[in-house]
């Protein structure tokens, strides 16, 4: 884990952790050069590894927090000595975080596991102080509904093919019209021009969508 997000041999060569490594990379510049230096919060955070990235590239404190038990178990074992790092095992939606604490929020890679995006990032944005930033990224999103339903057949079908068919409902196929009601940086977006050349040309680039809402710019969205 401690490879991670370049793990060795034919792992690193995938396309999960080749898409994980610049996206975080990146993301790590950003709030290098854009963000103050309280504390992060990362969403989703599964055995650790970006939280401790962030912690230790960004020397911020950072919390991650999940509902996998196991996998923050190898978090705390692996990465539970480092400075300004710390874990929570809870489920984002009842937890009890405190308010108004965090410079930034994360939600990486994990944002298709609610079902209502909408009411997560109006709670979240409860925990951020009145400048925080919340960052969406490493998450499918589509340009229709029918692409939604086409992809939700599809997570159905290798589940099915697994023997586990029942995972396939916890996955959620959102659409970019989710997000109308906020207001959103696009700090990489695959539908516009520039990226879909750069695509074409095989040049390095986000593979999913980078959203930036600030919470003091969404006040009329949450009623503050």
């Amino acid at each position: 884990m401690r490879s991670l997000p370049r793990p060795g041999g034919k792992l690193g060569a995938t396309l999960e952790w080749r898409v994980r490594a610049l996206s975080s990379s990146l993301l790590a510049q950003h709030l290098a050069t854009h963000a103050g230096e309280g504390a992060i919060l990362e969403l989703g955070c599964g055995n650790g590894w970006l939280s401790h990235l962030l912690a230790q590239s960004l020397q911020r404190e950072v919390c991650g927090i999940d509902v996998n038990r196991t996998e923050l178990s190898q978090a705390a074992r692996v990465f539970g000595h480092a400075t300004g790092l710390s874990f929570i095992a809870g489920d984002i939606q009842t937890v009890a975080l405190p308010r108004e604490v965090f410079d930034i929020i994360v939600l990486p890679a994990c944002v298709q596991y609610f079902a209502d995006p909408g009411a997560l990032i109006e709670r979240l944005f409860a925990h951020l102080r009145e400048d925080g930033v919340l960052h969406i990224l490493d998450s499918p999103l589509y340009a229709t509904p029918q692409q939604g339903q086409e992809s939700a057949a599809r997570s159905l079908r290798y589940f099915t093919e697994l023997g586990v068919p029942e995972l396939a409902a916890h996955y959620h196929q959102h659409t970019y019209a989710t997000f109308d009601r906020f207001a959103v940086q696009w700090l990489f977006d695959p539908r516009r021009w520039s990226a879909r050349m750069r695509k074409a040309f095989g040049l390095p680039q986000p593979h999913f969508p980078w959203l930036c809402l600030r919470k003091r710019d969404n006040l009329e969205v949450i009623g503050g």
